[in-house]
């Protein structure tokens, strides 16, 4: 989900903030029965999952995990400055987080055609995944 600006605080984000395009990285498998899962199998950070037991895809996603990262440049620029800061070495070596090392130039740029290419978010999910 993305956004020109910083939400007000009172905003309820799913009201205020309805534009967003589908990413492929950030596509989660969220949503199982636990019963009929024997193992999920995430990789790291949960993009991918493998799971054993009984599984059953849709055929058409039904859920929209909504992730509310890009709400204004100065907010995605602070925020990518200080998760750069935290990353361990752990994940460094195993290139974990790259995102956030980008200079603010990519992070702008990367922000601005995110911004031209979002969709309401009622279109989301009927639009094919960007990589």
């Amino acid at each position: 989900m993305i956004s020109p600006l910083f939400p007000p605080p009172d905003a309820v984000l799913s009201e205020t903030i309805r534009r967003g395009v589908r990413s492929f990285w950030l596509d989660k498998l969220a949503v199982f029965d636990p019963n009929a899962i024997e193992e999920i199998n995430y990789t790291p950070g949960r993009h991918l999952a493998a799971p054993a037991g009984r599984a059953i895809f849709p055929p058409k996603r039904e859920v929209k995990l909504l992730h509310y990262k890009q709400l204004g440049l100065d907010y995605l620029l602070s925020r990518s400055n200080e998760l750069r800061h935290r990353r361990t070495e752990y994940d460094r070596e195993r290139g974990w987080g790259l995102h956030d090392y980008r200079s603010a130039g990519e992070i702008e740029r990367d922000f601005k055609t995110v911004l031209g290419d979002a969709q309401d978010i009622s279109m989301i999910g009927k639009l094919p995944a960007t990589p």
